[in-house]
C-alpha cells in the first residue's frame, strides 16, 4: 500500500472515532496528513539527478551539450550509425575499439531490455526509406503553445498514457499540439534523435509563425528524449521562446539541455528503469497518469506561463 493511502486510512479512522468538538482538530490534522502524503508522493516521483546511464545517453545524443565521458550500453552498429547521422561529433567516441572513453558500468537490466533489443533488431529493417524526421507547426498562434510527445509504440497522436490526460483542461490562451513522429523501438535506440528532429522543426516553425507565442514542451518515455533533443537542436532564436520543459519516465533524467536555461521538471518513479536510460519497462513506468504527476505538471506549466506576463 502507498504511504499516502496509509496516511489517508489513518486519518479517516481517527475522524470516525472523534466527537463533534474534536472533529475540527481532526480535520485540520487530516489536512496536514494529506499534505504530507502529497509531499511524499512528489519526493517519490520527482527527480532531477542522473540515474544509471541516463546522462550518458543524453550526452551521446548531443542534447546535453556535453562531450560523452562514457560509452552507453545497449547500442549496436546500426544504432550508432543512426546517432552519428544526427550527432557526428560522437562518431569516433562510440566505436567499440575506441580508447577515447570507457564503457559505462555494466547495467542492471533484465527481460524487458532483452525484449526491446530483440524488437529493435527485427523492427529496424521494416522502417520505410525516406524522411521520417521532418516536422511542421500548423497550430494557432495563442499566447502559449504546448507541444506534447508520446512514448514508444503508443497509438494515436497523443498516445494512450500521459498525453490524453495532459492535453485537456487548458484555457483559450493555450494551443496544444502533438509531435507527429514515428515512436518506433529503433527510435529509442537512436536516443530519440529522429523524433527530436521533428520536434526541432516544430519549435523553429512555431517561433517563425508565432513570434509572440511562448512555447512549452512535454514528453513521456521516448517522447521525453524527443522534446529534449528538439529544444537542444532548435535555432537559438526559437529556443528563446521555450519557457518550460516537463518530462515523465525520462531516459535522460538529470541531464541539462544544450543552450537552454529555463526550467525542466522531470517526473520519474524510483523504480522506473526507463529513467536510468535502460528500457526496463515496469508498472512504475506506466503509472504516471494515475498519480499526481500530471496535475503537478499542469500546475508547473501554468506557473511558468504566468511568469512570462
Amino acid at each position: 500500500m502507498k504511504l499516502n493511502s496509509i496516511f489517508a486510512v489513518a486519518a479517516l479512522a481517527k475522524l470516525s472515532l472523534a466527537n463533534p468538538i474534536e472533529n475540527q482538530i481532526s480535520r485540520a490534522e487530516a489536512a496536514q496528513v494529506a499534505q504530507t502524503a502529497h509531499d511524499i508522493d512528489l519526493q517519490v516521483i520527482a527527480a532531477n539527478e542522473c540515474k544509471a546511464q541516463s546522462c550518458v545517453l543524453a550526452d551521446t545524443s548531443g542534447s546535453s551539450g556535453l562531450t560523452p565521458k562514457l560509452r552507453a550500453e545497449g547500442a549496436n552498429d546500426d544504432d550508432i550509425k543512426c546517432i552519428v547521422k544526427y550527432n557526428p561529433l560522437v562518431g569516433e567516441l562510440l566505436k567499440e575499439n575506441s580508447s577515447a572513453i570507457q564503457n559505462v558500468t555494466k547495467q542492471d537490466t533484465g527481460v524487458s531490455s532483452q525484449l526491446f533489443g530483440w524488437l529493435n533488431n527485427i523492427w529496424k529493417p521494416l522502417i520505410p526509406n525516406g524522411e521520417t524526421d521532418k516536422g511542421d507547426y500548423t497550430g494557432a498562434c495563442t499566447k502559449n503553445i504546448l507541444i506534447i510527445s508520446k512514448g514508444t509504440m503508443e497509438p494515436t497522436e497523443y498516445g494512450v498514457t500521459v498525453g490524453p490526460v495532459l492535453k485537456t483542461g487548458w484555457d483559450k490562451t493555450w494551443t496544444v499540439v502533438p509531435v507527429k513522429y514515428d515512436p518506433s523501438v529503433p527510435g529509442d535506440y537512436c536516443v530519440g534523435l529522429p523524433g527530436g528532429m521533428v520536434a526541432k522543426d516544430m519549435i523553429n516553425k512555431a517561433a517563425t509563425k508565432c513570434p509572440q507565442s511562448w512555447q512549452f514542451l512535454a514528453g513521456y518515455s521516448q517522447g521525453a528524449m524527443v522534446v529534449r533533443n528538439g529544444v537542444a537542436y532548435a535555432e537559438p532564436s526559437a529556443k528563446a521562446r521555450v519557457k518550460g520543459v516537463v518530462t515523465f519516465g525520462d531516459p535522460f533524467q538529470g541531464a541539462p539541455i544544450k543552450g537552454y536555461t529555463g526550467p525542466i521538471k522531470t517526473f520519474c518513479k524510483i523504480d522506473d528503469g526507463v529513467c536510468g536510460g535502460n528500457f526496463e519497462l515496469s508498472a512504475a513506468h506506466l503509472s504516471y497518469p494515475f498519480d499526481i504527476s500530471i496535475s503537478e505538471a499542469k500546475a508547473e506549466l501554468k506557473k511558468w506561463a504566468a511568469a512570462t506576463q
